[in-house]
């Protein structure tokens, strides 16, 4: 009986000294940016302007404008804080944001 239970001990003992799956094989974290760092939370706005409540289509157009100037200012302003690899992506989307500002204000 002893010895069964010194055989038990040892086996337990072996099986917990296994490493698991996870600590064997480990995974990176990926760390980037996603849409939402960019967005904001909608209550950033430039100094110097008023929020006011669309009433007409010329206000909506306008606004709209402004968003997208404001997506593509958050572009930049991130492009200088993250690696080269993400900077590329970034400006990109500042300059499409730009140009559909562009298209909202002729509309």
């Amino acid at each position: 009986m002893r010895m069964l239970g010194c055989a038990l001990l040892a086996t337990a003992a072996l099986v917990n000294a296994i490493p698991s799956a996870s600590a064997l094989n480990p995974r990176k974290a990926h760390i980037g940016f996603k849409e939402a760092d960019i967005c904001g939370i909608g209550s950033e706005r430039r100094a110097g302007t008023k929020r006011a409540a669309a009433n007409s289509r010329d206000d909506l157009t306008k606004r709209a404008a402004q968003e997208w100037r404001e997506m593509a200012d958050r572009c930049r302003n991130l492009a200088q804080w993250i690696d080269p690899e993400h900077r590329s992506v970034l400006l990109t989307l500042a300059d499409e944001y730009e140009a559909r500002a562009e298209r909202a204000e002729r509309s």
